[in-house]
């Protein structure tokens, strides 16, 4: 087995001999050429942090602290496209600070609204 180093990408080739042993063969990711010699796999630094951060989140203490983030997202969004609240018409921290607080009394009007018509339907 080597390997090569490039800044961007980086390959490994294993030795069909030791690729014929391997337990994992059936799940290894290493394309093996066509008449080659060996079976190589190429990969970025990127590909493997991405892969290392998805394993990651998999386990419970991710969804444990990921669940209050996932809570406001929904919320999130409803301000920034239903009350338009990604693009303010004013400047200046207190103007904004103002702006975001009657938007998101808005939003809170508007959801006891929809509770309320929907609780009333369901009575009927």
């Amino acid at each position: 087995m080597w390997s090569s180093v490039s800044t961007t990408r980086r390959e490994v080739r294993f030795d069909l001999a030791l690729c014929a042993v391997c337990p994992l063969q059936d799940r290894c990711p290493a394309a093996s050429r066509a008449g080659g010699k060996e079976r190589r796999w190429q990969y970025t630094l990127a590909r493997v942090e991405q892969y290392q951060r998805r394993q990651a989140e998999q386990g419970g203490a991710f969804t444990e602290r990921y669940r209050w983030r996932a809570g406001i997202e929904g919320t999130m969004s409803r301000l920034k496209h239903q009350m338009q609240l990604a693009c303010l018409r004013v400047r200046g921290v207190g103007a904004v600070r103002y702006a975001v607080f009657l938007r998101a009394l808005g939003l809170n009007i508007y959801r006891v609204a929809a509770w309320r018509r929907a609780r009333a339907a369901a009575a009927a």
